[in-house]
């Protein structure tokens, strides 16, 4: 390993990411043993979630399935409307399921991998 990358991989992981309860940067090293296998219940982790962010090369498919709306603050995200209550998606069943020939959002089907930043890289 290079001595950018292991500094890179040393350093924590700084931040919040929505629906992420540990984020933890792969290595060779250390996870070259693991691999995926599929999940039973793929979309469980999106349950309770009223909203999921959109990127705008989604908005053309998925305003067919979800109305957008558009977060206030001081970062204006997009959001896909899954649902009108706290802690309920209408999109995910009690198996943990996403409703059939219904678009599902890029944010949801990277999970559990996503980009992040680590110190000053």
């Amino acid at each position: 390993m290079s001595e950018t990358t292991q500094e890179n991989h040393d350093a924590k992981l700084q931040g919040r990411r929505f629906l992420w309860s540990k984020p933890e940067a792969l290595s060779r090293e250390e996870h070259q043993g693991l691999g995926l296998s599929p999940v039973e219940r793929p979309f469980a982790f999106s349950a309770r979630c009223r909203g999921i962010p959109l990127t705008l090369t989604e908005f053309r498919t998925a305003q067919a399935y979800f109305p957008i709306v558009f977060t206030e603050g001081e970062v204006t995200m997009p959001i896909a409307v899954v649902g009108m209550q706290d802690e309920v998606n209408l999109f995910v069943d009690a198996d943990g399921q996403w409703e059939p020939n219904v678009y599902v959002p890029a944010y949801l089907r990277t999970h559990p991998f996503a980009l992040a930043r680590t110190g000053g890289d």
